[in-house]
């Protein structure tokens, strides 16, 4: 099973104080569904938070792997385009915060959860 740091109440890392619970990256699957699912019946913000949480730690995870297997593709190639690209959409969705209403935060974690969709197939499709 591998671990990651999250970071607390999904705040970057550059303004947080990283936690020491792990988030098991092998329960990231669950986390997309439930996150994808939440903009039918919104769930507590406590959950969105924590799906924001979790979601934010695996893109951290995932950007820098995708970030070297881009350093190892031929430059401009299409594989090297689908890793940069999925990198930078990944980055640019952990830019922002979850909000306080709950229709946003669902929307949010939603946006997050397609970005580790997105970075784990382009990671899986190039092994």
């Amino acid at each position: 099973m591998s671990h990651i740091t999250a970071t607390v109440g999904g705040a970057m890392p550059s303004d947080a104080v990283a936690r020491t619970d792990p988030v098991d990256a092998d329960k990231i699957s669950e986390l997309i569904s439930e996150a994808l699912a939440a903009n039918g019946i919104l769930p507590p913000m406590s959950r969105l938070e924590a799906l924001d949480t979790a979601l934010r730690a695996e893109i951290e995870r995932l950007v820098p792997l995708a970030q070297r297997q881009a350093d190892a593709t031929p430059l401009r190639s299409r594989d090297w385009y689908a890793l940069i690209q999925a990198a930078e959409r990944a980055e640019d969705a952990i830019q922002y915060r979850i909000g306080s209403a709950p229709l946003a935060g669902a929307i949010h974690v939603g946006t997050l959860a397609e970005r580790v969709r997105e970075l784990r197939a382009v990671l899986d499709g190039l092994r």
